[in-house]
């Protein structure tokens, strides 16, 4: 009977160990979620969406087996640690811009005249790429490019002057004289400008006014001349001189002494 209860009581001794050594020592981690600490997340890139470090606070319990005949789990401690993440954040921040480097110089342009002196020109550039500015980061300030200059002589630097065409005849003044027909005086006029002289080339040569005059009539009518001649004398004497000159005779009388004369 004896050995009977002893062979039965072996299966609970074994199980009785079992229980002791799976429970005899024990570790249990929990995190807290509350002691987040982000490291590079806080620093401000701006470009992009990037992955940034953290660290998270956990809590390490450790115990052991307590009690006789029927062991248990009890505390000995707890020890805080940290534990080293990555995640993506995106995290906009103002970045300013720059300029980038300077680009080679362009070639040498065509000559130009300026003032009767010939330049050329070459340029080089630069973008503000170093970074660009984003969400409202200040513009790059200054120029985007540069110009340098050098002295030439031109193709076609004198240029010699080439009158225009006349214009149209414009009449000055009144009519001449005081009544009847009489004369007007009409000028035009042409500019050096086809094309103007330039770098002390030749000027236009001949006149710049022509003037004609024409003829008119003026509103004012002329009065009538009227002659009332008395003759004392009803001889009339042929005058040598005249009949020579072939001149038409001499009407001589008491107030007026007439002469005609042929026109030359």
């Amino acid at each position: 009977m004896t050995k009977i209860t002893i062979w039965c009581l072996i299966p609970l001794i074994v199980t009785l160990f079992f229980v002791h050594c799976t429970v005899a020592s024990g570790v249990k981690q929990n995190g807290i979620s509350k002691e987040k600490r982000f490291l590079s997340c806080n620093k401000c890139t701006g470009l992009r969406v990037t992955t940034c470090r953290y660290k998270e606070k956990y809590r390490r319990t450790t115990y052991r087996a307590c009690g006789f005949l029927w062991r248990k789990r009890c505390k000995t401690g707890t020890t805080y640690f940290w534990k080293y993440k990555s995640r993506r954040c995106n995290k906009r921040c103002r970045v300013n811009g720059s300029w980038s480097t300077w680009s080679t110089w362009g070639r040498w342009g065509v000559c130009q005249e300026t003032s009767c002196r010939g330049q050329q020109k070459r340029l080089r550039t630069r973008a503000c790429t170093d970074p660009k500015p984003r969400n409202g980061g200040r513009r790059c300030r200054g120029s985007s490019f540069q110009l340098m200059s050098r002295s030439c002589k031109p193709v076609y630097s004198k240029v010699n002057g080439n009158w225009g065409s006349w214009g149209q005849w414009k009449a000055y003044g009144a009519c001449s004289g005081t009544c009847g027909q009489g004369r007007r005086l009409l000028i035009r006029e042409r500019t050096c400008n086809r094309p103007t002289p330039k770098c002390g080339g030749r000027r236009c040569l001949g006149q710049s006014i022509q003037i004609k005059y024409k003829s008119c009539v003026n509103n004012k009518k002329c009065k009538e001349m009227r002659m009332n001649l008395s003759y004392k004398t009803s001889k009339i004497k042929p005058n040598e001189n005249s009949i020579k000159n072939e001149t038409s005779p001499v009407i001589t009388g008491d107030s007026v002494n007439q002469r005609n004369q042929t026109s030359e």
